[in-house]
């Protein structure tokens, strides 16, 4: 059941459902048709994702003093997801070129930093060498370990990790996203709430609720291994599954999950959809209080899709521009 399959209807039902989904007011007959329809088709589960990421753009937008080009911005946002279903099967969506998108990606994924650790809380852990990690603020926030794997730390989350003996641990109370950097030799393990995830190279979400006595674990891609403390095997994922551990119990229960969406809506992936030079600009100093501004000429006529996640490094993010736009960029 494609998106450019859908009638007018169908996919304006499916659309007011995702947006109940994304304000916890959907019912358990729409939770239903809606992994009915993202199971259909990958370009379902790609719109699915752009509606949560263009949302959440368009939210964090208005979180600041708005102006004309920023108006503009969300109004075009909006429109774009309210006025999908008009022009399903009408007409396709302007992407850029293959090629364009493709060099764009590589040079995200190749160039990716992180934001200077300034809201964490650093110290060894006494003999073990542990690294002590605090997330204060009210946002996700990102870690590069030793051994180059990235976790995103979720607010009021806090772990201890050691990376760089036979075995690399990490304990962790609360939330995160975990990238792990391939080790075949040196097993990495995930301890929360009673259970361990074992992995060799990875991407997974972890969640400890203490009150409530559940570890969750959603597999993105990879393989992980539930077990606990003492070594034993609970049960093994597979892409697109999660699994909820009872800590007072020790049952695991396992069910199907759209691993990439919750991962986009957890753990602040930002678009902009057909943008121009300037709104792109506009839209980067806002959230970064910086003041960047184009080189040379740049053409205004020319719109872009921009994607990016909010903790990566504002050169990071200014590189990625430059390589979409051709335009160079500088700040004062």
């Amino acid at each position: 059941m494609d998106t450019s399959e859908n009638t007018n209807g169908t996919l304006g039902r499916i659309e007011t459902i995702i947006l109940k989904w994304i304000d916890g007011t959907s019912d358990e007959n729409q939770n239903r048709e809606l992994l009915h329809w993202l199971e259909s088709s990958m370009e379902n589960r790609e719109h699915f994702a752009s509606i949560i990421i263009a949302r959440k753009a368009a939210a964090t937008a208005t979180s600041a003093d708005t102006g004309p080009v920023r108006e503009r911005i969300i109004a075009r946002i909006n429109a774009r997801i309210d006025a999908e279903k008009e022009n399903a099967g009408k007409k396709k969506r302007r992407f850029l070129r293959p090629a364009i998108f493709a060099a764009v990606a590589a040079a995200a994924s190749a160039a990716l930093l992180f934001l200077p650790l300034r809201q964490f809380m650093h110290s060894g852990a006494d003999t073990d060498n542990f690294i002590s990690c605090t997330n204060g603020s009210s946002d996700i926030s990102a870690i590069l370990l030793g051994d180059s794997t990235k976790v995103w730390l979720g607010p009021g989350s806090s772990m201890d990790y050691d990376v760089e003996g036979e075995q690399r641990t990490v304990l962790l109370k609360g939330n995160a996203y975990f990238d792990v950097h391939k080790d075949s030799l040196r097993p990495f393990i995930v301890r929360a709430g009673g259970l361990d995830v074992r992995v060799l190279g990875t991407s997974f979400c972890v969640e400890s609720d203490e009150i409530a006595g559940k570890v969750s674990v959603v597999l993105e891609r990879g393989s992980v291994r539930l077990q606990t403390p003492d070594g034993i095997s609970l049960v093994r994922l597979v892409p697109d599954q999660k699994a909820e551990f009872e800590t007072a119990t020790g049952d695991v229960s396992v069910a199907p999950v759209n691993a990439a969406p919750f991962i986009v809506r957890h753990y602040n992936n930002i678009t902009l959809e057909q943008v121009n030079i300037n709104e792109i600009l506009f839209h980067i100093n806002e959230m970064y209080g910086i003041r960047a501004h184009c080189t040379g000429h740049a053409d205004t006529t020319i719109r872009y899709n921009l994607s990016y996640r909010r903790t990566d490094s504002i050169g990071q993010v200014l590189k990625i521009v430059e390589e979409l736009t051709g335009t160079g960029i500088e700040t004062n």
